[in-house]
């Protein structure tokens, strides 16, 4: 069974967790993700992380569904996993954001723009970065 609750932040939310534990996230896009693409995902990292301080336990397991925009449309589904390596490079990058942040620093997110219009320091940012 599905929809047992549902977390958000500012900029995204997992869009759902089973009653036995998996975190499912549902993506859409024009090519189809690769499994490093999936492994490396900060969002899943972030995911998985707060699944863990909210209920005290490891998720089950990571599922992407992945549905791909194509001629042909396809749903391709993507299992992953975290371990402490993971997390603990997730609250360094954090920490180090901060950080920069706390400085005045400000630099754009060149990997994933779109994720600029959801920063509550984008006028900051655009300041010393006009686009």
């Amino acid at each position: 069974m599905w929809a047992v609750c549902r977390i958000q932040g500012s900029g995204g939310k997992i869009d759902n967790i089973s009653e036995a534990g998996t975190i499912l996230e549902v993506k859409t896009s024009g090519n189809k993700p690769s499994q490093l693409d999936t492994d490396v995902n900060l969002q899943l990292t972030m995911y998985s992380w707060a699944y863990r301080m909210l209920f005290g336990t490891p998720e089950r397991q990571i599922l992407v569904a992945a549905m791909v925009k194509t001629k042909e449309p396809q749903l391709k589904i993507i299992k992953t996993h975290r371990c402490e390596k993971d997390y603990t490079k997730l609250l360094h990058l954090i920490a180090s954001v901060i950080a920069c942040i706390d400085q005045g620093l400000f630099y754009p997110n060149q990997l994933n723009p779109w994720s600029c219009r959801y920063c509550a320091y984008l006028v900051e940012c655009e300041k010393e970065w006009p686009l």
